[in-house]
């Protein structure tokens, strides 16, 4: 009989087990075991007589315990022979039955007892044997449990409450960073490994847990010896007495500060993507292609106005909201970009839940399984819409500022031109009889030069080159005094209605340019209303604080004065709207206007730092708001009455620097009739030269803002005021405005001249420069 054992991973029987020793080995301690049962009897004669059996019954059981059954069966024969040879009496050939039939009784009890002592040797050792697999089985599980734990990061821990004791595992003492050795187990050096700031939290939960024998659970963070901040996840049971009284707690302790690295990282970069999505403004797709499954994100939805649970996740609602015209380029971008992997980048209009279609510009990259078929296309979708109006409004506002540029060029060689023309017209007024035919001639060219220089201010208004007298003024007064005017300019047929507003707060401006934007956009609503209507002119306060809607320029926050001109008349179309303020541009009959009177409208305000918009709708009529900058703590001056400057001559010495022979002519003639000596250049270089070489005092100079020769009318002026101090300045210009104010002169507008000029004007102005003191 044998049974199959395992011992510490080794597979045999008992049998080999409990027999290592060699069979030749078993057999010869059997058979010594036997001679030595019989030099007992031989030497104890009377022993052998009263119990010959007995040496050899031990023999048989020590071989049988030593050498298993079969030595045991062996010594059983082997003294059955030795009996019946040596300590039998001899019977010769004759048979005693009965002294037979004891010796072989007596062998069968021989080999009984060796099996029974076997048998139980071989009891013995497979209860040794199974102990010593139990044994090494709960090693082996005990091993598996550590190094599962180790694995896991997972360690267990057991607490005695009465004893205040704490037995921690392998792993936890890893965890927390000390040995068996260090750590004691007590409450207080368990405390002192926990985070200063996580220990009231940890106390109150223990103590939650004891009061109810409830769970122990708590997320919190330690303090290993050598500095580390860790953090772990604590799971624990209560066992209590019969009476309740909580003992003992067991329980789990596992080192979770990689995990909740890995979750706060994934959830910082989750939150990083959706805020660069909505800072992108930006709709996702995707796109199943082999089960045509596709799912819109949500920014997707809200960029045509719907909420999530209104715009569901199929083909057909995209279809539904694409123009029609806009399918076959999205099939074709879409077939080229799965056969030619070319770039998949399309713009295609969507109609929005309130009926608006916009522009949106749509990427996206197909993704190839092994076998080179599409299975999944995703992407982003970006409104472009306002970005294209402004792109429009860009490339619309760089022509109106070329044109501005060259019309401002134009204006100033023409206005040089008209300068002489008026100059010796004036020349002319003066000394011809007003009896004679000529007289009338000259006043008919003074005429056109004078309705030519209004144009040339036009041009240069609308470039924004204009030199603007600014004042601190308020506009209810500036259309107050427009009113009479603006009746009879618009006709008796039209009404016109003054709504000022209350409180109204100051502007800085130049009244004469605020007068020609009203009564530019006044004469364009009288032109709008050829059967009669109303126009109506009001003004108010107002603060922006953001962006208007979309689709109108920008206007930056802060206080504003609004002025706004409204009409009944036919209303403008809205593609004629985006180039009302486009110079040349008009919607008359050839020879009935200019095309300039809104440009030079919105050329005023923005030079005056403020915003124009237009509003209209065909057969509702029109509306142009102005908003100018309040002048915020700023009050009008007082008038003063100014006394008429009563002689226009005088006896002082004039340099005059124009780079214009015409036109420095025609002025030097007329300052010379007054009485003034005059000095000539043509460029600031001979001006500079002729003041050093004058013997006496220049008094004043006259001199054009931009001149040839490198050296323009402010850098002359600076110049000479160190070589004749006390010299008054009067700046000739025609386009001068930029320049002016990029040298910060603007405080020198009192003593600028407009080109071109009457000789009135210039003797005046100049009077008026040289009595201030």
């Amino acid at each position: 009989m044998e049974a199959k054992v395992t011992n510490h991973g080794r597979v045999g029987t008992l049998s080999q087990l409990q027999q290592p020793r060699p069979p030749a080995l078993r057999y010869c301690v059997a058979l010594l075991l036997c001679g030595l049962a019989s030099a007992i009897n031989f030497i104890f004669p009377r022993f052998s007589s009263l119990a010959t059996a007995l040496p050899f019954f031990v023999t048989t059981s020590v071989a049988a315990w030593y050498g298993g059954f079969r030595a045991g069966m062996l010594a059983s024969l082997v003294s059955l022979l030795i009996v019946e040879y040596y300590f039998l009496p001899s019977r010769g050939l004759a048979i005693d039955l009965v002294g037979f039939m004891k010796l072989m009784c007596t062998g069968v009890v021989m080999i009984v007892i060796s099996w029974l002592i076997d048998n139980r040797a071989r009891d013995q050792q497979l209860i040794e044997t199974q102990r010593e697999q139990a044994k090494d089985q709960e090693r082996r599980h005990q091993a598996i449990v550590a190094s599962a734990a180790r694995i896991a990061g997972m360690g267990s821990w057991e607490y005695d409450m009465v004893n205040d004791r704490r037995e921690w595992d392998d792993e936890t003492l890893r965890i927390f960073g000390v040995t068996r050795e260090s750590f004691g187990g007590s409450s207080a050096e368990f405390f002192a490994l926990v985070h200063p700031d996580d220990r009231e939290a940890l106390r109150a939960m223990q103590l939650r847990a004891w009061t109810s024998n409830g769970i122990i659970e708590m997320e919190y963070r330690i303090i290993r010896p050598d500095g580390a901040v860790r953090r772990v996840y604590d799971r624990g049971q209560i066992t209590s007495q019969d009476s309740g009284k909580p003992i003992q707690s067991t329980g789990m302790v596992m080192d979770v500060t990689e995990q909740r690295k890995a979750v706060k990282e994934l959830r910082e970069s989750k939150e990083r993507y959706e805020a660069a999505i909505r800072g992108a403004e930006a709709g996702l797709w995707d796109w199943n292609i082999l089960t045509n499954e596709v799912f819109y994100s949500p920014h997707f939805k809200g960029l045509l106005g719907y909420r999530d649970d209104e715009f569901p996740n199929v083909i057909s609602s995209f279809l539904d909201v694409l123009h029609p015209d806009d399918l076959a380029p999205i099939q074709e971008c879409i077939r080229r970009h799965l056969e030619e992997r070319a770039p998949y980048n399309v713009t295609y209009r969507l109609r929005t839940k309130s009926g608006e279609y916009r522009r949106f510009n749509v990427s996206g990259m197909a993704l190839w399984n092994g076998d080179g078929i599409p299975y999944r296309m995703a992407g982003s979708l970006v409104d472009i819409t306002d970005r294209l109006f402004l792109e429009e409004r860009s490339r619309r506002s760089q022509r109106i500022e070329a044109v501005g540029r060259l019309a401002g060029g134009i204006a100033h060689d023409f206005n040089n031109m008209l300068g002489v023309i008026l100059g010796h017209c004036n020349s002319l007024e003066e000394t011809l009889p007003a009896a004679i035919p000529e007289w009338q001639k000259v006043r008919h060219i003074k005429e056109a030069a004078s309705r030519s220089a209004s144009l040339t201010h036009q041009l240069l208004a609308f470039s924004r080159n204009q030199i603007l007298m600014v004042k601190v003024l308020d506009l209810n007064d500036v259309i107050c005094e427009l009113s009479a005017m603006l009746d009879s300019l618009i006709g008796d047929d039209i009404e016109l209605v003054v709504c000022p507003g209350s409180q109204l707060g100051y502007i800085k401006a130049d009244p004469g340019q605020i007068s020609q934007v009203v009564m530019n956009l006044a004469v364009n609503a009288r032109d709008a209303m050829p059967d009669g209507g109303q126009v109506r002119i009001a003004t108010s306060n107002i603060t922006v604080v953001e962006h208007p809607q979309p689709g109108t320029p920008p206007i930056a926050p802060g206080p504003y004065v609004m002025l706004s001109v409204s009409d009944t008349g036919c209303g403008i179309e809205p593609e004629t709207l985006d180039h009302v303020f486009e110079p040349f541009f008009t919607t008359k009959k050839l020879g009935e206007g200019t095309g300039l009177g809104l440009a030079t409208v919105y050329g005023i305000v923005k030079q005056s730092g403020g915003y124009v918009i237009a509003e209209s709708e065909l057969g509702q009529g029109s509306t142009f708001r102005i908003y100018l900058p309040q002048a915020v703590g700023e009050k009008p001056p007082a008038v003063a009455e100014l006394e008429e400057t009563e002689a226009e001559r005088g006896e002082e010495t004039i340099l005059i620097a124009e780079d214009e022979p015409l036109l420095r002519e025609v002025v030097s003639f007329h300052l010379q009739e007054a009485g003034y000596t005059v000095l000539e250049a043509d460029n600031g270089q001979d001006a500079i030269q002729m003041a050093r070489s004058h013997q006496g005092k220049i008094h004043l100079l006259l001199t054009d803002v931009v001149m040839t020769g490198g050296i323009n009318g402010l850098e002359l002026a600076a110049n000479l005021g160190a070589l004749q101090p006390g010299l008054k300045v009067i700046y000739m210009t025609g386009y001068a405005a930029d320049l002016i104010d990029q040298k910060g002169m603007a405080n020198l507008q009192n003593r600028m001249l407009q080109k071109p000029f009457s000789a009135d004007t210039l003797r005046r102005k100049i009077r008026e420069v040289l009595l201030v003191a």
